[in-house]
């Protein structure tokens, strides 16, 4: 299902939605979701493996324990944390619309879920942002408070091995097993994931500083645009 901008997944309106209460209640469903799952499972581990009797008990539940593992990931993440993205989503959409709201008449906004909702929105001469570091409540900071704005970047090396052309030969002899192995080739391959994050510095006052980063995934052009605008809005502000 897709949500509209002024309905939440279960139908509430955004402008009446309590976004810290939301959070809660997702957060609890996901722990009451996986404390469900493998009480369920252990249950019908149990009732599945004791008639093997006491002596595969042991070793039927182990296997039992690494199918719920295989299982539990798969429901983990394709049942619920996807019920808490959409719950998460209609809370960073409450938060854009009171960003919205506010005097200072922003412009361009953003929002991500990860990993609480949170929502960042620009004018001319002022930012607003709203997340955990703010209590979910919308706050203005103008530009003549702003600190620094930068781009920061990570990187993430996969590298996957693969081998062909390998054989093995050889025989038993008074149970030990004697062989040569001869032909084998290893092709390495190597995945680099960058993960893009825009970090915002600011001045709270009475000497104190605070930073929101706002996730962009591999968007470098993203948020370099918005870097770019920000230090133009700090660098006139000091003029």
């Amino acid at each position: 299902m897709t949500l509209t901008q002024d309905q939440t997944a279960v139908g509430q309106p955004v402008s009446a939605l309590d976004v810290p209460l939301a959070i809660r209640e997702a957060e609890r469903m996901v722990q009451t979701s996986r404390l469900s799952w493998w009480a369920g499972f252990a249950i019908l581990a149990m009732i599945l493996t004791i008639p093997v009797g006491f002596h595969n008990f042991l070793g039927s539940l182990v296997a039992w324990l690494i199918v719920a593992a295989i299982f539990y990931r798969a429901y983990d993440k394709g049942i619920v944390l996807r019920i808490r993205d959409r719950k998460y989503q209609a809370c960073a959409a409450r938060l854009v619309e009171r960003l919205e709201s506010l005097r200072i008449g922003v412009t361009h906004h953003l929002n991500w879920v990860q990993p609480l909702p949170s929502a960042l929105g620009i004018s001319n001469g002022a930012i607003a942002i709203a997340g955990p570091n703010t209590g979910f409540e919308p706050r203005i900071v103008e530009a003549r408070h702003l600190i620094e704005a930068k781009v920061e970047r990570t990187q993430q090396h996969f590298i996957t091995t693969k081998h062909e052309g390998r054989v093995t030969v050889g025989g038993g002899g008074r149970g030990v097993f004697t062989g040569y192995t001869f032909g084998g080739r290893s092709h390495s391959t190597t995945r680099t994931i960058e993960d893009i994050s825009l970090e915002i510095t600011y001045d709270e006052g009475q000497g104190l500083a605070s930073s929101i980063a706002v996730p962009f995934g591999d968007d470098r052009i993203s948020a370099d645009r918005w870097c770019a605008t920000l230090n133009s809005m700090i660098a006139a502000a000091r003029r």
